[in-house]
């Protein structure tokens, strides 16, 4: 989508044509300079395809953001679309070129539809704000029962 207001928000995929060149341009230059100066980020979280991972882009970011030594999570999305195997076996090419590549960062597959990896997730981000990560979703309370 792309929303007009003093800034530009642009969420597309790079790789299709709905961006144009000039544009994928802009906004990589303009993103590179945001990961490489920006001390107040404590961390990035990259969201990746299980299907798709690592890509040219995805690269650039990593080479951008690592050298300052902050903490990279990588979650590999969309993980129920492959079989455990596959996506097992996705997680562990992506787990070894991380260690060779870009040793430090954390990856762990992820999925919104089924819940895979939302506790991890939120260990993970949770270190990154040193925040402690919510201890509320196993032992939901039922509502107190009038007269109770």
């Amino acid at each position: 989508f792309k929303q007009k207001t003093a800034y530009e928000i642009v969420d597309c995929d790079w790789s299709s044509d709905v961006c144009s060149s000039d544009l994928r341009e802009r906004w990589e230059g303009l993103l590179e300079e945001y990961l490489m100066t920006r001390t107040a980020l404590c961390g990035l979280v990259l969201i990746m395809d299980v299907r798709h991972p690592l890509t040219e882009l995805d690269r650039q970011m990593l080479d951008w953001f690592t050298p300052g030594g902050r903490p990279v999570h990588i979650l590999l999305t969309k993980a129920d679309k492959l079989s455990r195997q596959a996506a097992t076996r996705a997680l562990a090419e992506v787990s070894d070129l991380l260690r060779r590549d870009y040793p430090g960062c954390t990856v762990q597959l992820f999925s919104s539809l089924n819940g895979l990896g939302v506790q991890e997730a939120e260990r993970a981000i949770g270190a990154m704000l040193h925040v402690s990560p919510r201890t509320d979703r196993a032992t939901k309370k039922k509502p107190p029962v009038k007269g109770e």
